[in-house]
């Protein structure tokens, strides 16, 4: 099969690999659509992402879904020729976060297509990956393939807006208009949101937020920052926003953190103090595949307005290029179609 390695950074090549086996409770998957994560791109600008160095040569891509090709023994939950999507965390189920439900926090996580554990795991950018069958979701034949390989992005977003509590009628900031800050103003707006501005510098991301419901949009960059918001979702990663995140927030509100900081970055812990301010940090997700799945199959929450392009998987490099033109919002990787 063909498997796609990132290299160094700025470069994935495509090499031959030999296609995976699945071993009892596994299931063998012929990908059909792997989405960019922001974490893909730092990892394919800077050969890292966060604390996450890549030591080697490994592939990419957590967000996808394909055809079951095959399965190990005792495998029942799926058969050979069904759709579905993947959950990319395999937690171990033993320590004491795992045991607590907290599984997102797993002291040895193995996560597709990361450099955080050694070996790193190899992700979706290939023809074919095994995984355990309890990460294997059936797919509805309404839902697309473009939506299913967005399933684990909206759980992200779904994950934040839990960590913040009830959202109802409450006024919301997101800084940050990328997948996620789109996914987290969807989610908002579903589950009952009052009002939801959201801050980016790039007009075409303002723009689309202003089409998927956003109360307001504005420009960071040129305009203030709103104040005075019972929640803010901090999307971006940019170290200004990090800041002013909490500069926003109204006195008891709450601010979550999503996107990777770049660097270490200075809080104003008096206001944080002063306010009382609940700051939360929302990381990956836990317990949200069925829910993002129920909520996309009867288009509650409908994503197929954020997938902006689309690259068969040998033009990967390209695809990376794309990511940063303004107009991108999430770019997918076509295989096997």
């Amino acid at each position: 099969m063909k498997a796609y390695y990132l290299t160094q950074a700025q470069r994935v090549e495509a090499r031959d690999a030999d296609a995976p086996q699945p071993a009892a409770g596994q299931v063998l998957i012929a990908i059909r659509r792997v989405g960019i994560c922001g974490s893909d791109i730092e990892y394919f600008r800077h050969f890292k992402c966060g604390a996450f160095i890549a030591k080697r040569p490994f592939v990419l891509g957590h967000e996808f879904a394909g055809v079951v090709a095959g399965a190990g023994s005792g495998v029942t939950a799926v058969k050979e020729g069904d759709r579905i999507g993947v959950d990319p965390a395999m937690p171990c189920g033993e320590c004491d976060f795992c045991r607590t439900g907290r599984y997102n926090l797993c002291r040895n996580m193995r996560f597709m297509g990361s450099a955080s554990v050694d070996p790193h795991m190899d992700g979706g950018m290939r023809e074919f990956v095994v995984m355990p069958e309890r990460n294997c979701l059936p797919l509805p034949d309404s839902l697309s393939w473009e939506e299913a390989a967005a399933l684990e992005p909206l759980t992200i977003a779904l994950h934040a807006c839990a960590r913040a509590g009830s959202v109802v009628g409450k006024s919301a900031l997101i800084l940050g208009g990328g997948t996620i800050g789109q996914l987290v103003l969807l989610t908002l707006r579903a589950f009952g949101v009052g009002t939801v501005t959201v801050g980016d510098p790039v007009a075409e991301r303002r723009a689309q937020a202003l089409a998927l419901g956003a109360t307001h949009a504005f420009d960071p960059t040129s305009q203030d920052v709103p104040g005075e918001m019972e929640l803010v979702f901090e999307a971006s990663g940019a170290p200004a926003a990090v800041t002013a995140a909490v500069h926003a927030a109204r006195r008891g509100g709450t601010v979550v953190y999503i996107g990777t900081i770049t660097r270490d970055v200075a809080m104003p812990v008096n206001l944080i103090m002063v306010k009382e301010l609940n700051v939360l940090g929302s990381f990956r997700t836990a317990h949200q595949f069925p829910v993002a799945l129920n909520l996309m199959s009867d288009r509650r929450i409908d994503v197929r307005p954020i997938i902006t392009h689309r690259f068969p998987i040998a033009d990967v490099n390209q695809a990376f290029a794309v990511t940063a033109l303004p107009e991108a919002v999430k770019v997918q990787l076509t295989v096997g179609e």
